[in-house]
């Protein structure tokens, strides 16, 4: 039996993939019983020969090819072919704590989870990391999505938990395919989903900091990808007929971020989006909840005064 799929997509990540996967076999839990699925996304540089080569050392590790279809297409492409009865998402370029599949997967099946979530620590070099701060109530309390959204302040990272592939299927959850920030669109959808979810706050993963990432670009497809992102999570608190005022307020909180990111990477003579199409959006202008921070209440009130004037101050932050 397999009990987790570990979908692990890359392009052009020769640098860093081999230290990845490495990261991945280092475990304490026999090899047959996980799957390490490398999606190969269309690589042109060396990272498919470094696969290859990971592949005939371990027999539980395998590549599947497709075009370059982005980071969402190649998670769905993993999601397809994996067989575990869990599922991590683990980015390329990033790398994992040894010998810790064993008591992830004790404690995912011990409490039948939906979801199984984890701190990280933010990695610069090998002497200099941190561990991230999430803010938690009830800790190592499991708890419904509609609670876990309102009690814990989770990261919008896909990676930073373990998914029961059968909940994935049961609640149709894949990736929004061709954008950038899927992470934002899933996480959300994902959480709230999930009938049984537990945080533990012990860091397991390691994310990379590193320079010419595609998160550290400023691009006009991002301000595109960040204002789909609202759309869907407003039509999804819709779909769902989401009516309790704190649920609301955390996917609200959620829109207000990705609205105004969009906002700082919109440029100023694109002929796709301009302010006007901001203006159009069904959750503009804005209602402040007592949940907000400080900040967030000022962060609306200058955007529902003018979106010109918001957009003149982000775009030189």
């Amino acid at each position: 039996m397999t009990k987790l799929s570990i979908i692990v997509p890359f392009y052009n990540v020769e640098n860093y993939l081999r230290k990845c996967i490495n990261s991945l076999l280092t475990q304490d839990i026999e090899k047959n019983d996980y799957e390490i699925i490398i999606v190969n996304d269309g690589s042109t540089d060396g990272s498919l020969d470094i696969a290859n080569e990971l592949v005939s050392k371990s027999d539980n590790i395998r590549v599947v090819s497709q075009n370059n279809k982005g980071l969402s297409g190649a998670r769905n492409t993993g999601i397809n072919n994996a067989k575990g009865d869990y599922i991590w998402f683990v980015d390329s370029d990033d790398f994992v704590k040894q010998n810790c599949l064993h008591s992830l997967l004790n404690t995912a099946y011990e409490k039948d989870l939906d979801a199984l979530c984890f701190n990280l620590w933010i990695y610069y070099t090998s002497d200099n990391y941190n561990k991230y701060n999430i803010i938690s109530e009830d800790k190592s309390e499991v708890c419904s999505g509609k609670e876990f959204v309102q009690k814990v302040k989770m990261p919008p990272a896909a990676w930073c938990a373990l998914y029961k592939r059968s909940f994935l299927e049961r609640n149709d959850l894949s990736f929004y395919e061709g954008i950038l920030h899927e992470d934002q669109e899933f996480t959300p959808r994902a959480y709230y989903l999930a009938d049984r979810i537990l945080f533990i706050d012990e860091p397991i993963y390691y994310y990379l900091q590193r320079e010419g990432s595609i998160m550290k670009s400023k691009s006009h497809k991002k301000a595109i990808s960040l204002l789909t992102v609202c759309d869907s999570l407003y039509n999804f608190v819709n779909e769902k007929n989401i009516t309790d005022s704190n649920t609301r307020a955390y996917f609200m909180g959620k829109i207000v971020f990705c609205f105004s990111t969009s906002l700082r990477y919109l440029y100023k003579d694109d002929p796709e989006l301009n302010i006007k199409s901001y203006k159009r959006k069904p959750y503009y202008p804005f209602k402040i909840n007592g949940s907000m921070t400080r900040k967030d209440v000022l962060k609306i009130l200058l955007m529902n005064f003018s979106l010109k004037a918001y957009h003149k101050i982000v775009r030189f932050v």
